[in-house]
This record gives C-alpha cells, structure tokens and sequence, in this order.
C-alpha cells in the first residue's frame, strides 16, 4: 500500500468541516451519538477525537476587545503508519508518543 500525506495550510481553511466528513467516509468509521451541548468558550460536537473520530475541526468562541469572534483549529488524529511525531520526539529513553503496531494507533505516554 502507498504511503500518503496531506499538506494543511490553515490560512486557507474556511472551517466548512469537509475534511472532517472526509476523512470519516474515507477511514469508514461510523457515525457517532452525539447531543447538542454548549461548553464554555464555544460549541462542539463530537467533542473530542476519539476511535469514532480521527479528524475534528474545534471551534472557540472568543471576546476580544469587546467584538465576540469564533476561532477555529483543524485538530487531527495521531494514527499514521510511520508516525513523524514519535520519530522526531527528543525525549529519551521512554519517547513522550509511542506507536503500538500491534493496534496500530499513537498514543500519548503520561
């Protein structure tokens, strides 16, 4: 299988989400329960990346100067094949990522 990888430049992202319903469709995952929520700062649904979700665009609700503005992150998995992230961490001996192929996913070692 090929290796890919996709080059984000987020002074073009317009928070539309596609990439959000993309990436689902594409890793066909299925669709979440989720429930409208107003959390503090902005609103969110799902709220989180989790196995269901690899690719989230969040969104915060910001007052500054008193104009309320909405600002916005493209947040992503951490499931890559040959994880550049755990490769190009500096923490020695136990890395601050770990990728288990066994599950194949990265995870965050605390």
């Amino acid at each position: 299988m090929a290796e890919k990888g996709m080059l984000f430049d987020m002074d073009r992202c317009i928070a539309c989400r596609s990439c959000q319903v993309a990436c689902k469709r594409w890793n066909e995952l299925p669709a979440e329960k989720t429930t409208f929520f107003a959390a503090k700062g902005g609103y969110q649904n799902p709220i989180a990346l989790s196995p269901k979700t690899y690719n989230l665009v969040k969104f915060y609700e910001v007052e500054k100067e008193g104009r309320l503005r909405w600002l916005f992150r493209n947040h992503r998995c951490l499931h890559c094949v040959d994880p550049a992230c755990v490769t190009a961490c500096p923490v020695e001996p136990v890395k601050a990522m770990t990728h288990n192929e066994e599950f194949d996913i990265v995870y965050v070692n605390m």
